[in-house]
């Protein structure tokens, strides 16, 4: 990889499956790259296609390493021979607010959605973060997905289908014991099609209204609620991280249920 200058680094990048190149003779390359190599002439290039998992050590510039890290093909593991950015008061800043708006928050004093939204834009306009690294930070995709369940979830509470759905369940007479199961049943099974917080925002409203037709405390309700949408693992679409990785590490929707 080229140039080479004196702020070159080297570099790791890994994937998520194991092989091994195998150098050969030189490949078709641009004209740099066809220049680079006849002032190197003990050097090859291989024509090994590059697969999940594979291990590449690179020599390149600090610009390429963040370029890199910000990848979705690549995994940046370690850097060699760099040393790591000094430590200075304006970089430490952002702890400092950001332990700040803890402690407000913790208070009651303003809630956390205002607080975050707010410190965001501080660290906008202070230089923290740049409007290029936003759609890196921030994963729209899963937002909607939570913000457009909760919307539903709402529906359902707006509209009466939670007290119906409520209604439906106790009239198996199964006692509050075996509601409890029931509720815990049925939001587990919805964790795995939808997401976890979206099942909480899904079940607890139908939860409180079990317990209101039971004449029972909403609490150990709500616990299962709260359990149940944390415990469901077989499915990718039940778990962030697990969509997260997903796609990067190239798992089938069978991997999750087989592991």
């Amino acid at each position: 990889i080229y140039p080479i200058d004196e702020q070159d680094v080297q570099f790791a990048v890994k994937g998520s499956r194991s092989s091994s190149p195998t150098p050969k003779g030189p490949a078709t390359a641009p004209l740099e790259t066809a220049a680079f190599m006849q002032n190197n002439p003990n050097l090859s290039i291989s024509d090994h296609k590059l697969g999940y998992g594979d291990i590449i050590l690179c020599v390149t510039n600090a610009k390429e390493v963040d370029n890199m890290a910000s990848s979705k093909e690549f995994f940046v593991v370690s850097a060699v021979g760099a040393l790591p950015k000094p430590l200075t008061f304006y970089k430490s800043i952002p702890c400092v607010i950001f332990i700040a708006m803890l402690v407000i928050v913790a208070t009651g004093s303003i809630d956390m959605c205002a607080a975050s939204l707010t410190v965001a834009v501080v660290f906008l306009l202070g230089g923290w973060v740049t409007t290029k690294e936003i759609p890196t930070l921030v994963d729209v995709k899963l937002l909607l997905l939570i913000g457009s369940s909760i919307s539903y979830a709402k529906a359902m509470t707006t509209t009466g289908l939670a007290l119906r759905v409520a209604q439906a369940m106790t009239g198996a007479n199964a006692g509050p014991s075996g509601m409890l199961f029931l509720v815990y049943a049925l939001t587990l099974v919805i964790t795995e099609l939808i997401s976890n917080n979206a099942a909480a925002a899904l079940m607890y409203p139908i939860a409180v209204a079990v317990a209101d037709e039971l004449n029972v405390s909403f609490k150990p309700f709500a616990m299962c609620v709260l359990m149940a949408c944390t415990a469901g693992f077989m499915l990718p679409i039940g778990y962030q991280t697990h969509m997260m990785v997903w796609g990067p590490g190239g798992y089938k929707f069978k991997d999750f249920v087989y592991f």
